[in-house]
């Protein structure tokens, strides 16, 4: 991925290579927003200064990733790349079982709206990591954002498991499709 840093030089503490780093290594653990990814880096600054030979003090504030997503690099475009790398790094790793689950981030309530940012995330418990990490559109259920979860993740052989939310036909289907296997929590309706 190649990126320009427009950022003036003129209050700038961190170069753009070093948060790139930071914001990797944070989303490649799990912290999937500016907050996480500063409170992570922070928990682990002695080391991080130690590792990347790093000249700072301290690990940049959540702001400053913030202003990365918003000035340099799409984050959705910089999610991909997490992914495609997480992909690649998993090789010929068994993969039996993939758990998902949609959530709402608690805080990114904007006024005038009646929910937050939401993801579907797509879980290895074998890997013990996040293989895919989806967007939930403002205007949507978490089933479209479920299936173009899945679209990312090889499920043959593969048994997909899901709360009492996922049982629908289309999400089953696509699954069986693919050949996968499917295993959803029902409820009483």
């Amino acid at each position: 991925m190649e990126m320009e840093d427009p950022r003036k030089d003129r209050g700038k503490s961190y170069n753009l290579l070093t948060l790139l780093v930071l914001i990797f290594i944070a989303k490649m653990s799990g912290a999937d927003n500016p907050s996480a990814i500063a409170e992570w880096n922070k928990e682990r600054q002695t080391k991080l200064i130690e590792w990347l030979h790093l000249s700072y003090e301290g690990m940049p504030h959540h702001n400053t990733y913030r202003r990365v997503f918003a000035e340099v690099i799409d984050e959705e475009r910089f999610e991909q790349e997490v992914r495609k790398y997480r992909i690649e790094q998993q090789g010929e790793a068994e993969i039996h079982i993939l758990l998902f689950d949609g959530k709402r981030e608690r805080g990114t309530i904007l006024s005038g709206e009646t929910q937050g940012e939401g993801f579907v995330a797509v879980y290895s418990p074998e890997q013990q990591a996040v293989m895919v990490q989806e967007r939930i559109g403002s205007e949507e259920s978490e089933i479209p954002a479920a299936q173009r979860a899945l679209e990312q993740v090889d499920l043959a052989g593969k048994l997909v498991m899901g709360d009492a939310m996922h049982t629908h036909r289309a999400l089953s289907e696509q699954i069986v499709q693919r050949h996968g296997d499917y295993l959803w929590t029902v409820k009483e309706n």
